[in-house]
């Protein structure tokens, strides 16, 4: 949301003021591989090295490209930390539509923007108009969060998270990772307590699950943005700011996970079942009119939801039944949490399951750090299990003992694939020792799955599908590699499914994880000189060895796919032509006559 003019000129001028006041600015070519571009140091306490001082009374310059917007507004403060903790800056008006920001020029292109905050008991951290990061607590609170810059300039400001504290920042760092102002694969999450952020994030003993998730899926696939606030409720999340945070960024192939109904039972929200669900429901439809997907989740139940016979359970409080009602009639994605966690407490029992809540202060309800893993895998887990785009697993399985000189079969597939997930195009990688087994062939496995090309290089194989067929659900055994273990193999290898990126109808695309499969090779006990031309390996010479010679007629050794047909060459003059075919007709009569 720029609240100026970018002069024209400004990058040659910045350009020329890194040089002349060496200030910490990379230079622009650098910016777009994940380089800092600004460091701020905040307050009038001094400048640590590699900082940028700014005062509170400095108002923007387009000359030098930040300053604050409405400096009469703004203080400066010491701090109780240390370094660039010292001292801050307090802003004394605020809100998430406040026009008193900190603004700094920059090129459009997607940031991360870490912050850490002075002394305050509770804050915000708004940026672009709307919340960024929700309640960030204690002194010197840290963290990052990415969006893109779409207008040339960041306008950014710390806002109440609880009322009547002081909202102040410490320190800015400011870092490009892309040219293109648009977010990676994005995971929305709202939510309440149990699922917010808890600070220092990589120390704090209570944590909510939302926090923990990303140490779960795959960084190069998706960014996890949490948006949960402890004491939130439906009508507040979408009345308030924190649904048209996700709104301004949410896009096709992104997810918003919505966990709600704990305090929205509270007689002082005053919601009541039937205006949960149509909150719920509006904001279900507002989610999928952006063309991306929302997960329901139900919150996990307290710790002592025990019954006699020491089952966990407690499925249907907090308007749980109307979440799982509205998952069916809206047909959108459902993580039945509070079943799924219960399932995972009676098989660890009463007192284990206690350990995984704040039970130093006798809190039922809240999780800790280790309960908030735990839930966090529970919900990643599920999330395979139903395969939503992005969370389908592959499957990598073959022989695992095979004889020198003998064949394997090695398959790869996807599991989990949901039906409403289509996959459409792969391009997989596979990895194995080439002293130990040679590529022999690859053969698709599915109706429509067609290798559209392929590249074998010594001890790699890239292979790119596609797939044209009638169901849109891709899963299971997809692609055949048949390996050949050679004579003087060692006793083990390994043959690794290194990388898999696919692809949905909306060119959408998903990393998968890779898989090993470790080969045992042993001492062939069959003939140690094997015939000549004997291609299929049967330990014979027939018209099945010449149809295979036949089917390579053409391939030569400039062909990117030559590892799968040289052992045809039966001449050894780098192309299959006649002279093979002729010699394998002479080898056929001459056995045939012998």
């Amino acid at each position: 949301m720029r609240q100026s003019i970018l002069p024209k000129a400004f990058t040659i001028f910045l350009a020329l003021i890194v040089v002349i006041s060496g200030l910490s600015i990379l230079p622009a070519e650098a910016a777009a591989s994940s380089s800092v571009v600004y460091r701020f140091d905040f307050g009038n306490q001094g400048v640590e090295s590699g900082y940028v001082g700014v005062s509170a009374m400095d108002q923007y310059d387009s000359s030098i490209g930040y300053g604050f917007n409405t400096p009469e507004h703004m203080k400066n403060v010491t701090a109780s930390g240390s370094g660039v903790q010292s001292d801050a800056v307090q802003f004394v008006t605020f809100g998430n539509k406040s026009t008193n920001t900190f603004n700094v020029d920059l090129p459009n292109g997607l940031y991360e923007i870490g912050v850490t905050l002075g002394d305050t008991e509770r804050s915000t951290v708004v940026a672009e108009g709307v919340y960024q990061i929700i309640n960030l607590t204690g002194n010197g609170a840290q963290d990052k969060v990415q969006f893109p810059i779409t207008d040339g300039q960041l306008n950014l400001l710390v806002t109440e998270g609880l009322v009547g504290a002081n909202y102040t920042l410490s320190a800015l760092e400011i870092t490009k990772l892309s040219d293109l102002p648009a977010t990676k694969r994005t995971i929305f999450i709202g939510g309440d307590s149990t699922v917010s952020s808890y600070y220092p994030l990589d120390t704090t003993f209570q944590a909510g699950w939302g926090q923990m998730l990303q140490q779960f899926l795959d960084p190069e696939t998706f960014y996890v943005k949490n948006l949960a606030s402890g004491g939130q409720f439906a009508r507040g999340f979408r009345n308030d700011g924190q649904l048209e945070a996700i709104l301004k960024y949410i896009k096709p192939g992104d997810y918003f996970i919505y966990q709600f109904g704990i305090n929205d039972t509270a007689a002082k929200n005053e919601t009541t079942a039937s205006q949960f669900k149509d909150i719920t429901r509006d904001i279900i439809r507002q989610i999928k009119a952006t063309g991306a997907t929302i997960i329901l989740s139900t919150p996990q139940g307290r710790s002592g939801d025990f019954n006699a016979s020491n089952v966990h359970t407690n499925p249907n409080r907090w308007y749980n039944t109307q979440v799982r009602q509205l998952a069916n009639e809206e047909s959108v994605p459902l993580v039945d949490l509070n079943v799924l966690s219960s399932a995972y407490f009676t098989t660890i029992g009463a007192e284990a399951t206690n350990q995984l809540y704040m039970y130093t202060i006798n809190d039922t309800l809240h999780i800790n750090r280790d309960g908030a893993t735990q839930l966090a895998r529970i919900f990643a887990e599920d999330l395979v299990r139903q395969g939503l785009d992005g969370f389908a697993e592959t499957t990598w399985n073959g022989n695992q003992i095979v004889k020198a000189g003998e064949e394997l079969d090695v398959f790869f597939g996807l599991s989990g694939v949901n039906e409403s997930v289509a996959v459409y195009a792969q391009d997989i990688s596979v990895h194995y020792n080439p002293n130990d087994v040679e590529l022999v062939s690859a053969n698709a496995q599915k109706d429509g799955f067609i290798i559209a090309d392929k590249v074998l290089t010594e001890g790699k194989a890239r292979f790119i599908t596609v797939y044209t067929g009638k169901s849109p659900r891709l899963s299971g055994n997809l692609l055949k590699l048949t390996f050949k273990a050679k004579s003087d193999a060692a006793e083990n290898t390994v043959i690794t499914l290194n990388s898999v990126v696919q692809s949905n109808g909306q060119g959408i695309e998903s990393r998968l994880s890779g898989a090993a499969l470790h080969v045992q090779i042993e001492e062939s006990t069959g003939n140690p000189n094997p015939l000549p031309g004997d291609v299929n390996n049967d330990g014979r010479l027939s018209i099945g060895d010449l149809a295979l010679v036949a089917s390579a007629y053409g391939k030569t050794s400039a062909d990117t796919d030559w590892a799968l047909y040289k052992k045809y060459d039966l001449v050894q003059d780098n192309i299959i032509d006649i002279s093979d075919l002729v010699f394998m007709a002479r080898s056929i009569l001459d056995s045939t006559s012998q």
